[in-house]
């Protein structure tokens, strides 16, 4: 597993549709500020920190560098919009399995 989040260390192990367009940052904003809504489905910004992100209902979202996974990903599902919500719940259950498969820390 890499200790960097920079792209030689990672596009190389990439495997699937997701993450060939790949930008990673040291700090920003938001990961969300970073993805042009022209990004091909598929692309990831990630960063070791997010100085002004946002969270549920609008609220400050920090994370100091060291503290989080930070990325975000542009996807263009085939559903309709009040199916949207559902899909932070799958991608944080599908994130949580792969973190223990790869680690066996539980998140």
């Amino acid at each position: 597993m890499p200790d960097s989040l920079a792209p030689e260390a990672v596009v190389p192990r990439l495997r699937g549709r997701f993450g060939h367009d790949y930008r990673y940052v040291a700090s920003t904003e938001s990961t969300q500020l970073l993805v042009p809504p022209e990004a091909p489905e598929g692309a990831v910004v990630v960063a070791d920190e997010q100085t002004a992100g946002r969270g549920r209902l609008g609220r400050r979202w920090l994370a100091p560098a060291g503290t989080s996974l930070l990325c975000s990903i542009q996807l263009r599902p085939e559903i309709t919009p009040e199916r949207l919500p559902e899909l932070t719940v799958v991608a944080s259950h599908a994130l949580a399995d792969a973190i223990e498969q790869l680690t066996g820390l539980r998140p």
